[in-house]
C-alpha cells in the first residue's frame, strides 16, 4: 500500500484543491476540537464545504474512483463479509470484488485515508482493501437500504421468540395448577 497516502490529512488535501483556504481549516480544526466529530464533519455542518466538495478533493488528491452507492447493486455474498455493526461504526460499505483480482474487496468509504478501518476490514475478510471514495450519506443511505431491514426482521424474530416463551411459560403455568 502506498505509504504516502497515510501521511495525508484531510485539511492539507482540502486546501491543495482550493476547496477551502488555510484560514477556513484554522477555523474547521478550532471548531472540531474536543466535539469528537471528523473534521470533514465538522466543515460540512459549518457550511464551509459539501459532502462532493471532500470526495472529489479526495479522489482528485489520491486517485481514486468515486461512486454513488444508489446505483449500484451489491451481491449478498459481499453484504455478509463483514458485520452491519463494524460497517456504520466506520462509515463504509463493500460493494464488489475487483475485475482484477478475487482478493481484493472495493470498499466505498466516506474516508479512504483511515487506515484502522481498511486494517479492520482486511483482517475480518482476509482481503486487500480497495478504496473507492464516496460521500457519508451514500454510504449511509445504502447501509439503511441493506441491513436496515436485517435489523428490523431480526428485532421482530427477537420479539417474536420473547413471546412464545412467554406464551409457553403461561402455559406451563396451567398445566401445572391442573
Amino acid at each position: 500500500m502506498d505509504n504516502s497516502r497515510k501521511k495525508l490529512r484531510l485539511g492539507d488535501v482540502l486546501v491543495n484543491s482550493g476547496v477551502i483556504s488555510e484560514e477556513q481549516l484554522q477555523k474547521g480544526l478550532e471548531l472540531q476540537k474536543g466535539s469528537g466529530r471528523k473534521l470533514g464533519e465538522t466543515l460540512v455542518d459549518e457550511g464551509l464545504v459539501t459532502e462532493e466538495n471532500i470526495t472529489n478533493a479526495l479522489s482528485s488528491q489520491l486517485n481514486l474512483d468515486v461512486i454513488d452507492l444508489q446505483n449500484v447493486t451489491i451481491s449478498e455474498d459481499v453484504l455478509s463479509l463483514v458485520p452491519a455493526n463494524i460497517l456504520k461504526k466506520y462509515k463504509i460499505l463493500p460493494f464488489e470484488y475487483s475485475e482484477e483480482s478475487m482478493n481484493i474487496l472495493r470498499v466505498a468509504m466516506a474516508d479512504p485515508m483511515d487506515m484502522t478501518a481498511m486494517d479492520d476490514i482486511t483482517i475480518i475478510t482476509n482481503l486487500q482493501v480497495e478504496p473507492v471514495v464516496s460521500t457519508t450519506r451514500s454510504i449511509m443511505l445504502a447501509l439503511d437500504k441493506y441491513y436496515g431491514q436485517a435489523e428490523v426482521d431480526s428485532a421482530l424474530e427477537e420479539y417474536t421468540k420473547e413471546k412464545e416463551n412467554q406464551f409457553a411459560e403461561q402455559e406451563n403455568m396451567y398445566s401445572e395448577d391442573v
